[in-house]
């Protein structure tokens, strides 16, 4: 028995995939923009870093009237490891401004730098629809108990987001 291929289909030229595709827009938001504007860009579900929202407005509002889903990284595992928090990532709004890592605090209910208010805020202001959560690396030797961390302030978001009347949700995306 031969295998049957079957074709994905073409829209305006691009194939289109129904797999749920993200594309991380990074670096290459112009070249991505040239790619859009030729309507070959077959993504319609894009992941925008924090720290790069503001060098990204015209791709977006682009994406966006296409009707692609816009969903912000909150870059919470790169600004908690010591080997990324100097990086990009330093440029999102909830960064430290020393150039230390995220910890556990950052997080947590009571905070006095409100990290997650500060997502949320930054979400609803920037029209996203959907946020990663928040994560860390759960192996991090410095700090044990990130599952926990992460959970609350998984919650604390989705309540942030509730008050703010924006029904989009907090998701990890594999």
């Amino acid at each position: 028995m031969a295998a049957q291929i079957l074709p994905f289909p073409n829209a305006g030229g691009a194939t289109i995939s129904p797999i749920a595709c993200f594309l991380r827009i990074g670096e290459a938001h112009r070249k991505l923009a040239d790619i859009d504007a030729a309507e070959r860009l077959p993504a319609r579900r894009v992941v925008i870093d924090a720290s790069r929202f503001r060098y990204q407005q015209e791709l977006i509002s682009a994406l966006r009237e296409a009707g692609a889903e816009i969903v912000l990284d909150t870059e919470a595992a790169e600004l908690a490891s010591l080997a990324k928090c100097g990086g990009h990532s330093r440029l999102a709004p909830w960064a430290p401004r020393d150039g230390r890592p995220l910890g556990p605090d950052y997080f947590r209910r009571g905070s006095a730098t409100d990290s997650i208010g500060k997502i949320a805020a930054f979400a609803v202001e920037g029209g996203f629809d959907r946020i990663l959560a928040p994560s860390h690396y759960l192996g991090d030797p410095h700090h044990n108990n990130w599952l926990a961390v992460d959970r609350e302030a998984c919650l604390r978001l989705r309540t942030a987001l509730d008050r703010e009347g924006v029904t989009m949700w907090p998701s990890i995306i594999p």
